[in-house]
């Protein structure tokens, strides 16, 4: 179908997600979620996948999301505050996107708190990852 609009050709790869990061110190996360309950923070399109990949995880999850683009507020990084304060379990955790984190990196209202982000990468299979390289260095030498 694509063929109709586009002769660029379909490069197909997966989403795989990487041990997550500390917002603050970088440091990875090396326990297993299942004793979790977690607190997920996104502004992206189309958090499922994000989502669905941290409930399958932990123990329990709730979900604070987003517009895609969403510029955070102080209001906002307070009440993600309140929100994870309000949890009553003993282990529990905030998890964010790579693109998000970004952006809530600048309060302080969440300084203190375990607040992670889940770190993302495209896998292509090995020939398509070649006709990927061919395509842009192609494009690279045209323009």
């Amino acid at each position: 179908q694509i063929n109709k609009y586009s002769h660029a050709p379909v490069i197909f790869s997966s989403l795989v997600f990487k041990p997550l990061k500390h917002v603050y110190t970088g440091e990875s996360f090396h326990e297993s979620l299942s004793g979790y309950h977690c607190l997920t923070v996104s502004g992206i399109s189309d958090d499922e996948t994000f989502t669905d990949y941290i409930r399958k995880q932990s123990w329990k999850t709730e979900n604070i999301s987003f517009k895609n683009h969403h510029f955070y507020t102080r209001q906002d990084a307070e009440m993600i505050a309140r929100r994870f304060h309000n949890i009553a379990a003993q282990k529990k955790i905030i998890i964010t996107t790579g693109k998000d984190a970004v952006k809530l990196i600048r309060f302080k209202e969440l300084q203190s708190l375990p607040l992670y982000h889940l770190p993302a990468e495209h896998d292509f299979l090995p020939e398509e990852e070649e006709l990927l390289k061919k395509e842009l260095i192609k494009h690279a030498r045209k323009n």
